[in-house]
């Protein structure tokens, strides 16, 4: 994001977070009004705690050493998650007093008042534990394709996804190792990193806790990756650096033949248009490339699915979305982009778009359950499919 538009929105993004604190610290006092004041201001104290640790430890990371950062980030991420439905669970209780003419501040059951703000908070954190725990398990999602192409190779390629790892300090280097050892386990032709693989703003702390890590990623034709918008976030060139550093190949608005197997075209992400100007288009990507070949387009934002299907490309992997990450915000998503998880087909292109790998913000899924992607592509003449078919899914 441009610096003139950074910091508006910076204000914008911290006043309504200062709002939502007012109003939970208001019913927090009306739930405690007739409890002993030391357990009010204690809670008190706790939210306010709380609520600091994650935009103190994003504005301050480099002034804190790295451990403790990690930890702050962490524990304010798990916070912002709990904080997320103990809001939604508020605002509903309040519309419901509303429309039983019973405003909290006039009712006449202190009791009940204080009784249903603890029963949310446990609620809140229940889901946020569950959360957690799902985020925790991700899953192999193995899609079988057929294309209406003859593949120079004399077996089907096997391509494996993953986006959104969005790697900080706050991810124990154990769990990169965990999925660099399942992408690994795959044996695949070539695998693909498609964006928002890194966060924060210290890429050089980074490569100190993930890079060797990193490095470890095998497949038979490259380690391939494509930037999402928190690598511009995180800045570009050194985003870019720290791939090429772990030794992958980096594709921004660039195309390559691949062991004369199939064709990659790496899209910058559309973030490029804010920083930059327009990025190219898919049609001057794919001049004088071989359309006997199998296409792969590799963009972050799964947009522009008609210009992949007017350009006759074979399959676009995108991620970005989550799946919304939290329910109910995979409705949102849904909304919003006309794919926004899973496989789709707009004429002879397919479009698969992965819930992603790690988490943003909150360390917790509600919705889908995070994943790699395996496909497995074949030259038999192309079948329809529906959303979903021919794909199964393996838990690690």
């Amino acid at each position: 994001m441009p610096a003139a538009a950074a910091v508006p929105f910076l204000i914008v993004v911290l006043s309504i977070y200062l709002l939502i604190h007012i109003y939970l610290l208001r019913r927090l006092r009306q739930a405690f009004k007739h409890k002993p004041r030391f357990l009010r201001d204690s809670a008190e104290f706790a939210i306010i705690f709380a609520a600091l640790l994650y935009p103190v430890s994003r504005s301050a990371a480099a002034l804190l050493p790295a451990d403790l950062g990690g930890a702050m980030l962490k524990w304010g991420a798990i916070y912002l998650g709990w904080l997320f439905y103990m809001l939604m669970g508020l605002l509903l209780r309040d519309l419901w007093q509303v429309g039983q003419n019973r405003i909290i501040k006039h009712t006449k059951t202190p009791l009940l008042q204080a009784n249903s703000f603890l029963f949310l908070c446990t609620i809140a954190a229940l889901i946020t534990g569950a959360g957690i725990l799902r985020a925790s398990q991700p899953q192999t999602v193995i899609q079988e394709l057929s294309f209406d192409k003859k593949l120079p190779i004399d077996k089907p390629l096997h391509l494996l996804f993953a986006a959104d790892l969005h790697l900080d300090e706050s991810v124990p280097p154990e769990r990169l190792q965990k999925w660099v050892k399942r992408m690994n386990q795959q044996q695949a032709d070539a695998i693909f990193l498609v964006g928002d693989i890194l966060d924060g703003h210290q890429p050089h702390r980074l490569y100190d806790r993930f890079g060797e890590t990193l490095h470890q990623l095998q497949s038979r034709y490259g380690v391939y990756v494509v930037p999402g918008n928190h690598e511009y976030y995180v800045g570009i060139d050194s985003a870019l650096s720290f791939f090429r550093s772990c030794g992958m190949i980096v594709l921004r608005d660039s195309t390559l033949i691949v062991e004369n197997a199939f064709a990659v075209v790496g899209r910058d992400d559309q973030t490029h248009n804010a920083f930059y100007g327009k990025r190219k288009s898919l049609a001057d990507l794919l001049q004088n490339i071989d359309r006997s070949l199998p296409i792969i387009v590799l963009d972050h934002q799964p947009v522009g699915l008609q210009e992949a299907a007017d350009q006759a490309v074979d399959l676009q992997v995108s991620g970005h979305t989550h799946n919304g990450q939290l329910f109910p915000l995979n409705w949102i998503t849904r909304l919003s982009f006309k794919n926004s998880y899973g496989l789709s087909q707009k004429g002879e292109t397919y479009c698969y778009v992965t819930c992603g790998l790690g988490t943003w913000g909150p360390p917790m899924r509600t919705t889908s359950r995070p994943e790699i992607v395996l496909i497995r592509i074949d030259s038999l003449p192309q079948i329809k499919i529906e959303k979903h078919k021919g794909s199964y899914r393996e838990h690690f």
